[in-house]
Order: structure tokens, then sequence, then C-alpha cells
């Protein structure tokens, strides 16, 4: 048992690190391409940011952890021995790969949206194997809160920065005195958040699974299961994957996909800011790629319809794909 222990625990934690490496640096996509920042204190300044938010939120607690941590159940047939710890496993490994897959075509996949559609997967196959009701492996509310959160944060995020460019560009028209210095230092205020915000959303949902982990492996009472959560681990892993950089995913979404400039860079920003920190106040899991990449693309101007399409259509396939990987792989290691 130990053995599945340490795989799930090393398997998160490697997924922690790809999301800071793949996802985080979606804050600081528009003021590295406007030429706001360099890229080298760009992305120390999202580290930094990353790791705040995802140690205010892991430590005092929240309620997109819970939900997350209520999204898949393995507790039929006790939950807590091998078979379940196996499928745990074997949902966390398989979006693993699908990141790595991802990654290696420089799309901005949500990770977080892949954590939760493989586990649910797994904890299916969990339940067909023990011949329970595969209906009984969901929370079917908690994937409601998701839906909700994926439709609150796409196509108002785009209508947003449409409408923020629409107006400023207006008023910058009417305007004698440029605007240019505004715009410049607003970037870089707006990604120091966006980081922020990416760091307290994520960082409860990696949480969120630990709980999960935590309580199938009865190592402590429900009562006190947060108590014990790696919470500074997972913020200081995440941190150290947005230190890589992701500018293969940054240069795809912010040059080749659409073409800003300080003011559309502004509104993109403050757009997905806006969205991003109303969800974290409802409690609704969210994706930063989402969020931004569809601002990216309402603030944008030439947008390359071919790369929005591949973006989407990888959006929508990370919940079939990942949801079929956790099936098959907790199948495999139930032999």
């Amino acid at each position: 048992m130990q053995i599945y222990i340490f795989t799930a625990m090393t398997a998160l934690e490697v997924l922690v690190f790809v999301n800071g490496w793949t996802d985080a640096p979606n804050a600081i996509t528009c003021p590295i391409v406007t030429g706001c920042m360099k890229p080298g204190k760009a992305i120390a300044m999202a580290g930094i940011f990353n790791l705040a938010g995802c140690l205010s939120m892991c430590f005092f607690g929240g309620k997109v952890a819970e939900i997350t941590a209520s999204i898949a159940d393995f507790s039929f047939t006790g939950g807590t021995g091998l078979p379940a710890l196996k499928a745990f496993s074997a949902g966390i490994i398989a979006v693993v790969l699908w990141a790595f897959v991802a990654w290696i075509f420089g799309i901005p996949t949500s990770e977080s949206h892949g954590l939760l559609a493989a586990v649910s997967g797994a904890a299916v196959a969990y339940a067909v194997k023990n011949g329970a009701s595969p209906i009984a492996a969901i929370d079917g509310k908690a994937w409601v809160a998701v839906g909700i959160g994926l439709a609150v944060s796409t196509l108002p995020a785009y209508l947003a920065a449409k409408a923020c460019a629409l107006i400023t560009g207006r008023i910058d028209k009417n305007s004698i005195k440029p605007h240019g210095t505004f715009y410049r230092n607003s970037q870089i205020t707006l990604a120091a958040i966006g980081a922020y915000l990416h760091g307290a959303q994520d960082g409860q949902k990696f949480v969120g699974m630990f709980i999960m982990l935590r309580t199938m492996t009865a190592y402590q009472a429900a009562s006190d299961k947060k108590a014990l959560i790696p919470a500074a681990l997972t913020a200081v892993i995440m941190t150290l994957g947005t230190l890589m950089g992701g500018t293969r995913i940054i240069k795809h979404t912010g040059s080749d996909m659409v073409t800003l400039d300080l003011r559309r860079g502004f509104c993109a920003d403050i757009a997905s800011g806006a969205i991003l920190a109303a969800c974290l106040g409802m409690g609704l899991p969210v994706s930063t790629t989402h969020a931004k990449n569809c601002a990216i693309m309402g603030a944008g101007r030439e947008p390359d319809m071919k790369i929005v399409r591949e973006l989407i259509c990888a959006w929508v396939l990370t919940f079939p794909i990942c949801a079929t990987f956790g099936f098959l792989l907790a199948l495999a290691f139930s032999m």
C-alpha cells in the first residue's frame, strides 16, 4: 500500500509543478508580449505572487478546496483500502500524461480541470469494478459548481475584454494626452494580481486532492483532515514550476493567436482579473487559462482563427479525454 501512497503523492506534486510551469505563465502573458516587463522579471514576479496566493488560501481554507475534495467518491466498500488508492493514483497519473502531451504542442490546457475529470473517471471505474452505480462515484453538486465556473470564466471574460477595448479605444481617440504610461503601469500591477489569483485558485484544487488522499488512506479523521495537508509544499512546488517560465505558451497565445498593444493588453488583464476575483469570492472552481485566454481573444486584434479553434477544441476535449484516461488506467491498475 505504501508504494501507491508514494505514487499518488509524487504524481500530485509533479502535476502541481506542471501546473505552475504551464498554467501560471498565463498571468504574465500580456506584460511580456506588450513590452511592459522583461521575461525574467515578469517570471520572478509571477513566482512570488503565485506563492503568496497559494499559501494564503491553503492555510486559511476555502470553498474551492472543499468542492475539489468532494468531486469524486471512493467511499463505497470502505474506500480506504488499496483498491481505492490504486484507482486514485491512476487518475492522477492520467492527467499528468495529458498535461505533458499538451505541453509538447504548446496548448495551454487547464491541468486543474483535467485533474477533476481524471479523478472522477477513476472513481467511476472503481465503482464499476465493485458493482456499484457509476453515479454514486460522482458528486453532482460539485460538478455543477465546476460547470458554472466554466460558463462564468469564458464568454463573460471575452465580452468584458472586448467591451473594455472598445471603450478605451474611444477614450484614447478623443484624448489629447496619450495613456501609454497608465496602461504600462497598470499591466504590471494586474499581472501581479493575476498571478496571486492563479495561486489562490489552483492551490485550493490541489489541496482538495490531498484532502481526498489523506481521507482515503485513513491517516486522519475527517474532522481534522485539513490539519496535515502539505499546503506549504504545494505552494513552493507550484512556484518552482512558475519559475520555469512557460515561454512557449506565452508566445503561442500572446503573439501567435492575436496582436496585442499596451491598451489591449491592459483590457485583457483587467477583464480576466475581475472574472477570476469574482469567481474566487463566490467559491467557484475556475481555470486561469480559460479566463485569461478568452480575455486575450476579446481584447486582441487580428485573431488567428486556426489557433483559436485549436485552443477551444483542446479545452472541450480535456474533460472527456482525461476522464477516459482516468477510467482506463484505474481499470488497468485494478488488475
